[in-house]
């Protein structure tokens, strides 16, 4: 079998085995990630991370996983966020969104053609993404306080990936150790972050629109439907990290997560377009094969 196109790591073959779960107790679940990050590579439905896992597990086992692939890739490119209504977070048994990682090579060209059947259970996601200007956005208290923080606004399309079997019961935390799904993404047109009130606002009231080849309206929504307002994604990042004893720097990318989620089928050019923006229109365009 051919290799995938988009394989930009071999699997990892060494006989890891995360037990996570307190020390002084015996663990709740026993996670193999050798074989998660095997079964990602390998485009194949893991059965590798048991349904009871608990948020706290789940964070440790995305921390391996993503550890192993760390050590065939570049640093991080930046993160993103998941899970970002509150239909989703009741959906999957969370009490807030989730977040991954970003590496380098998930993130494609605006235009990119790539096949249909990227992954298990392939998905394209009208999202939005900002850059990272300077570190001193870990210390924003509010949406005005992140964008003096931020050099950009990126229209974004998403191409998340489920490789959690179906006959699994997903829940959040078995997302989160999935790194959230994180696959491919098709980084788009940028407009330059202005610091106002006036832009600020309009990134919650503009309107974004996913439409096919033909002009056919996929879905529609606006900026607010991440969490009322987009930038409250890096808030809720910001204190995640923190707790991590982690911290954003400038040049990360930051998917803030997802408006519209549509399943691509060969043959279709998804674009989608954010009007409204104080900066004007900005759109991202995928060709699926």
């Amino acid at each position: 079998m051919m290799p995938h196109p988009y394989s930009w790591f071999l699997p990892i073959g060494t006989g890891w085995l995360l037990l996570v779960g307190g020390c002084s107790t015996p663990p709740k679940s026993t996670t193999n990630v050798t074989r998660l990050v095997e079964d990602y590579y390998a485009f194949r439905p893991t059965e590798a991370i048991p349904p009871d896992i608990t948020e706290a597990e789940g964070r440790r086992v995305q921390n391996t996983f993503v550890r192993l692939m760390g050590a065939r890739s570049d640093a991080p490119a930046g993160y993103k966020v998941g899970l970002v209504t509150q239909a989703s977070q009741q959906k999957y048994q969370v009490s807030g969104p989730v977040w991954g990682v970003l590496f380098p090579g998930m993130l494609l060209d605006n235009g990119a053609s790539v096949p249909a059947q990227f992954g298990v259970h392939p998905l394209c996601e009208a999202d939005l993404a900002v850059v990272v200007k300077d570190d001193a956005i870990n210390q924003a208290k509010n949406v005005l306080d992140v964008a003096r923080h931020l050099s950009h606004v990126v229209a974004f399309i998403e191409l998340p990936d489920s490789i959690i079997a179906t006959n699994l019961p997903v829940t959040g935390a078995m997302i989160t150790a999935a790194n959230v799904g994180a696959r491919l993404a098709i980084v788009g047109q940028r407009a330059v972050m202005e610091p106002t009130a006036e832009f600020v606002a309009s990134m919650a009231t503009m309107s974004v629109t996913m439409k096919d080849q033909d002009g056919n309206i996929l879905g529609r929504g606006k900026g607010s439907d991440i969490l009322d307002h987009p930038l409250h994604s890096v808030l809720f990042l910001n204190e995640e990290l923190h707790r991590a004893g982690q911290e954003l720097k400038a040049g990360d990318l930051i998917s803030l997560g997802g408006i519209n989620m549509i399943t691509p089928q060969s043959g279709q050019t998804i674009t989608v377009v954010y009007e409204g923006l104080a900066a004007g229109m900005i759109s991202a365009s995928v060709q699926f094969q």
